[in-house]
């Protein structure tokens, strides 16, 4: 068998499609999508899709409450998530993280700098994209496969995003980037920001309704982040949870993704 692992695939979209790669990567086993009680969550704001049974590594909260008391959290991706679970009187432990902090471990290629500025908008802002299509810069797409993603953020100096995990790899990598965000775009709350940021030791730092161009210039006063202790991360992984349910790497099926891009 493979490990049971929920991630939101509604659409494209890179953060969610690194879930499978990233678990693949630190169980060594095969994943399989599941959205059944007893599945494992990981990358995303998903905990408002969590059943009985299931187990938590590294996901956060969005905005829907929490359906089951009845589940195992191994690390959650900020301490705003963990103050909620606390609420719910659901025991979570302080590991703090987002797995895709992850990802330089698993792909780590040597991407010269092709462009200045890159401007990657959350799939549903239509601002900031216009705003890239009027502007000197490289546009780049969530809805594109994540090597390309993470290939394109490799390749700029810096980074102007709607995205969290936009954000994320870029910090991850070492990117300077600013967290770009419309007042009038309410899609995507603010919580899930605010639990990054507090996540690597900082307040809110995101930039509202600005131009790119003021945007750019606000970068060097970012804070840096404080590192995600990845070892803590990994270490808390659910490797007895489903040790037992799992084999041996085998050949993947349709339905099964590995650590592959």
């Amino acid at each position: 068998m493979s490990i049971p692992l929920y991630w939101w695939k509604t659409r494209a979209n890179f953060g969610d499609l690194l879930s499978p790669i990233i678990v693949s990567h630190v169980s060594r086993h095969k994943v399989q999508y599941s959205d059944k009680p007893g599945k494992l969550l990981a990358l995303g704001s998903i905990l408002g899709s969590v059943a009985e049974g299931d187990c938590v590594w590294g996901s956060g909260i969005r905005g829907r409450p929490v359906k089951t008391k009845n589940i195992r959290v191994f690390a959650v991706r900020g301490p705003k998530t963990r103050d909620v679970l606390h609420r719910y009187d659901i025991d979570c432990p302080a590991v703090y993280g987002d797995p895709a902090w992850l990802m330089p471990q698993i792909y780590d290629p040597n991407i010269d700098k092709r462009y200045k500025t890159a401007v990657l908008p959350h799939y549903s802002d239509v601002r900031l994209r216009r705003l890239a299509l009027q502007s000197d810069v490289q546009l780049l797409s969530t809805s594109d496969p994540p090597k390309e993603v993470i290939d394109g953020i490799l390749a700029a100096e810096r980074l102007v995003t709607s995205s969290l995990h936009g954000l994320i790899i870029a910090e991850a990598y070492g990117v300077p980037v600013v967290l770009w965000r419309d007042v009038g775009h309410q899609r995507e709350k603010q919580f899930k920001f605010q639990d990054y940021f507090l996540s690597t030791g900082r307040e809110d730092h995101t930039v509202w309704n600005v131009s790119l161009e003021d945007a750019i210039k606000r970068i060097p006063e970012i804070p840096k982040p404080d590192p995600i202790d990845t070892l803590k991360l990994v270490a808390a992984f659910p490797h007895s949870v489903f040790s037992a349910t799992t084999t041996e790497p085998k050949r993947a099926n349709n339905h099964e993704q590995q650590a592959a891009f």
